[in-house]
């Protein structure tokens, strides 16, 4: 989870990236992401729930 200070929850390449990169950290450590939640004031997006990620 992480925060965008500007209100945009737009899903940027670097997001993705990042999510990329924990992933293949959890799968190293036999860790499951479940999600990567973007939090922009009182909205969010939910990397689960745009399919990005998937079980």
């Amino acid at each position: 989870c992480h925060n965008h200070p500007s209100g945009n929850l737009d899903i940027s390449q670097p997001d993705k990236d990042l999510t990329t990169k924990v992933n293949k950290a959890g799968d190293f450590l036999d860790i499951k992401l479940l999600d990567h939640i973007i939090i922009a004031g009182n909205n969010y997006v939910s990397f689960a729930d745009e399919g990005i990620i998937n079980d």
